[in-house]
């Protein structure tokens, strides 16, 4: 019965915002101490799993929907910059994909991607000059109905722009529940795409940045890659289906 539950809650929220928070949490805390301490009621990632209310906690210039059942312990508080300011930035965090033959890289604006992504007219609202929008706002994909798209943007004008005048900084897609005929063809970073079981997707992008975040009940992972606190990337990954899921953030 829980189970039930928390499956109709990941189809109505995500399961990638959900469980990528607590990965981000992972990170923030060091390895896997943020999923420790739930103590005798089980782990943090389960407590979270129980609930369905969500609270917004702040990382750095994004909030992050996360289950506000988790631990002090699990929650992301603002990222101090590594030491290593030097370090290359890997292929994955150019943020590079091509979803059904269309290339898009972030940031990059709605107009650019033809009619593949839209926003509803209730959801276009104004952004201040500057800004960046604090939650995920979702999109239409054109020709998927039961394929989650959601982003975040910010406005680079000097003056207020609507979010269709904005660019898109921050992308998930999740195929979870459309069956495998009814979703976009999609090439992301190192080449992987929907199914890709996660020894490939290491073998492609090399090994996550911290311990993933395990989902036990749900038989599910969400690897999460990270460069300097300024580009993330999280993947989920299913022990049977691969990789039904996927979120680029770029932080600066």
């Amino acid at each position: 019965m829980c189970q039930n539950k928390h499956k109709t809650f990941l189809k109505k929220t995500g399961v990638l915002l959900t469980a990528a928070a607590l990965a981000m949490g992972t990170l923030a805390c060091g390895g896997s101490e943020g999923q420790s301490s739930a103590g005798e009621g089980g782990t943090a990632a389960a407590s979270a799993e129980a609930s369905t209310a969500s609270t917004a906690v702040q990382t750095g210039s994004v909030i992050f929907d996360m289950p506000s059942s988790a631990p002090e312990d699990a929650m992301p508080e603002t990222l101090d910059a590594p030491a290593d300011e030097e370090a290359p930035m890997p292929d994955w965090a150019a943020f590079h994909l091509v979803l059904d033959d269309q290339e898009l890289t972030l940031p990059f604006s709605l107009e650019e991607t033809g009619n593949l992504l839209s926003l509803a007219e209730e959801d276009n609202t104004a952004l201040e000059a500057g800004g960046r929008t604090a939650f995920s706002v979702p999109l239409t994909l054109e020709g998927y109905e039961d394929v989650t798209v959601q982003a975040s943007f910010m406005n680079p004008a000097d003056q207020e722009a609507p979010l269709s005048d904005c660019l898109v900084t921050a992308l998930s897609i999740e195929v979870t529940w459309a069956e495998e005929e009814k979703r976009p063809d999609l090439q992301g970073p190192g080449g992987i795409t929907w199914g890709t079981s996660a020894e490939d997707v290491k073998a492609a992008l090399g090994e996550p940045t911290g311990d993933p975040y395990k989902s036990e009940d749900l038989g599910y992972h969400v690897y999460a890659y990270d460069w300097l606190y300024k580009r993330l990337m999280s993947l989920v990954l299913y022990d049977e289906e691969g990789l039904t899921a996927i979120r680029m953030e770029l932080f600066q």
